[in-house]
């Protein structure tokens, strides 16, 4: 069972092209981590390894902004680190809560200018 589990998945990687795919969340994408823990430790463990991704790899998450790090509270109310979660992620985080940031600054700039 283990072997076609992982047969399956390089099928996956193979056929369907990776623009298609979602962004992870995780660092580590979900079929790299299903493919791993199959290797390691058999399939009922992969099998596993599957259906808590699966449960937890969905797009309604949040951000979470603490002390310039970021979190991820997932679907199911676990807490991704900054350092679990995807450097494409982190990336599109960054550039937002920058840009947000110039435009905050930019608006106080604007009202100070309004009061002297």
């Amino acid at each position: 069972m283990k072997f076609f589990l992982m047969v399956a998945i390089n099928i996956y990687w193979l056929c369907w092209p990776t623009n298609w795919r979602r962004t992870c969340l995780y660092r580590e994408s979900c079929s790299r981590h299903v493919y791993r823990i199959t290797n390691n430790k058999g399939f009922i463990a992969g099998l596993t390894a599957f259906m808590k991704r699966y449960r937890k790899c969905r797009a309604d998450y949040s951000v979470i902004i603490r002390d310039d790090h970021f979190q991820l509270r997932l679907s199911d109310d676990s807490v991704l680190n900054e350092g679990d979660i995807s450097k494409e992620l982190l990336t599109a985080f960054d550039q937002s809560v920058s840009k947000s940031k110039f435009q905050v600054s930019k608006q106080i700039s604007k009202e100070l200018a309004n009061t002297i």
